[in-house]
C-alpha cells in the first residue's frame, strides 16, 4: 500500500475546501497521490494524477491500495472505506457552505467519528493536526469487527 487517495464524490456542487487542505498540504501527502475531482475544476500537475470520475472497480482499487483515503462524508465512499478496512480522513460537505444541499454529511461524520472509524478533519486545523501528527506512519487499516457489518447496514439504510 502506498500513496494518498482523494475523492469527492459525483454531487455537482463545488468543494473547493476540499482542494484548498489538499493542494496546501500535497507535499506532506504519501505518493503517489491520485485525486477524483468530480464536478471540480482543478489544474493538471506533476504532482498528482487526476480523473473527473473513476468507475466502480477503479474507485475500490485506488482506495484499498492507497496508504491514505481522504473522502468527503458520501456514504458510498466511507461503505467502500469499511470494505477495505480503511479509516479515511473525512471532510463532510456543508450545506452552510453550499457544497451540499443540506447537513447530513455532517451528521453521519459525527456519527462515524464517534464510533472512531474515521478521521476527521472539518476544518484546516483538523487536517493539518493530523498530518503534522504523521498519522501517515500508523497502520490506517481498521481491525476485522462486527461493528463495521453494523455500520454498513445503518449506511445503507441511511441512503434508501
Amino acid at each position: 500500500m502506498n500513496g494518498t487517495f482523494c475523492t469527492v464524490g459525483n454531487l455537482k456542487k463545488p468543494f473547493k475546501r476540499f482542494f484548498d487542505l489538499i493542494f496546501d498540504s500535497i507535499d506532506l501527502l504519501p505518493k503517489p497521490i491520485i485525486i477524483q475531482s468530480g464536478h471540480n475544476k482543478i489544474n493538471k500537475s506533476s504532482l498528482y494524477d487526476f480523473k473527473t470520475f473513476y468507475d466502480i472497480n477503479e474507485h475500490q482499487h485506488n482506495i484499498s491500495n492507497s496508504q491514505v483515503v481522504v473522502a468527503h462524508a458520501g456514504a458510498g465512499t466511507i461503505f467502500q472505506c469499511l470494505q477495505s478496512k480503511k479509516k479515511p480522513i473525512i471532510i463532510p460537505r456543508s450545506g452552510d457552505l453550499n457544497e451540499h444541499i443540506n447537513n447530513h454529511q455532517l451528521d453521519l461524520f459525527k456519527k462515524l467519528n464517534s464510533l472512531d472509524l474515521i478521521y476527521t478533519a472539518n476544518s484546516r486545523d483538523d487536517f493539518y493536526n493530523l498530518i503534522k501528527k504523521n498519522i501517515f506512519t500508523h497502520n490506517n487499516n481498521l481491525k476485522p469487527d462486527p461493528l463495521i457489518n453494523i455500520m454498513k447496514d445503518q449506511i445503507l439504510k441511511s441512503t434508501k
